[in-house]
């Protein structure tokens, strides 16, 4: 049985060749040693890290080797070692975290959807059009839902919104697209009408909310990198087979 991988079990040992190898004891630590540290986020949502990350082992303990782009961090945390799987850019086209998602985006969707009820202007903001494909007789959904929709893109950031479900049974049922549950005929738009003038904010007020919110996401991604930059330079840890 293998020793217990701890940070007072573990070190870091360089070969005349500079390569860092992780050991226990004397004794470089196997495949089956690393699989058994436990993985947990090394980089918190703020952007800053958990603990302090020991290096890089480039090895693919749970069949990733195809996932975007990621180190597997050996980091330390107190007296604990263990490792984080970590998206080298997650707000890149294809991340993790390529749009932004918050609250005030969502409100101010919910509040575009009721002016349109109650203007008719336009189309609503939650149409979702069949369109052709390559494929003759066949249509596909312009978006992939039909509560979500990019809002805009602010200060680079692809901003989406989620709608209610009472503003998109609201829609439905102005649109006559049917069903519209969980509401009856009818009680859709009264719940939207309640939700919205619960904001107690203009349509300049719900927009200020949502610049408000992508400034501090700007100043958590601009964290995020510049901690990505700093794990970019960890030296590669090497153990056995």
């Amino acid at each position: 049985m293998p020793t217990q991988l701890t940070t007072e079990t573990a070190t870091l040992t360089t070969a005349t060749i500079q390569i860092q190898t992780l050991a226990i004891g004397k004794k470089q630590v196997t495949l089956a040693v690393f699989r058994q540290l436990r993985e947990e986020p090394l980089i918190a949502t703020d952007g800053t890290l958990n603990g302090v990350p020991w290096g890089v082992v480039n090895y693919h303990p749970d069949k990733c080797a195809d996932a975007a782009a990621h180190w597997h961090v050996v980091w330390q945390r107190g007296t604990e070692l263990l490792r984080s799987h970590v998206e080298r850019d997650p707000f890149a086209g294809d991340g993790a975290e390529a749009t932004f998602r918050c609250r005030a985006a969502d409100r101010l969707l919910n509040a575009h959807v009721h002016a349109w009820i109650h203007t008719g202007k336009g189309d609503s903001p939650l149409d979702n059009p069949l369109l052709h494909t390559n494929v003759p007789g066949t249509y596909r959904r312009r978006y992939p839902r039909d509560n979500e929709r990019l809002l805009a893109v602010d200060a680079g950031i692809r901003v989406m919104a989620t709608a209610s479900s009472a503003a998109l049974a609201a829609h439905r049922e102005e649109a006559q697209v049917y069903p519209t549950g969980p509401f009856e005929r009818g009680a859709a738009r009264a719940a939207l009408d309640a939700e919205v003038e619960g904001y107690g904010a203009s349509m300049d007020q719900l927009w200020a909310d949502v610049d408000d919110a992508v400034t501090v996401e700007v100043d958590r991604r601009r964290r995020h990198r510049e901690t990505r930059k700093a794990l970019a330079e960890l030296p590669q840890l090497f153990i056995a087979v």
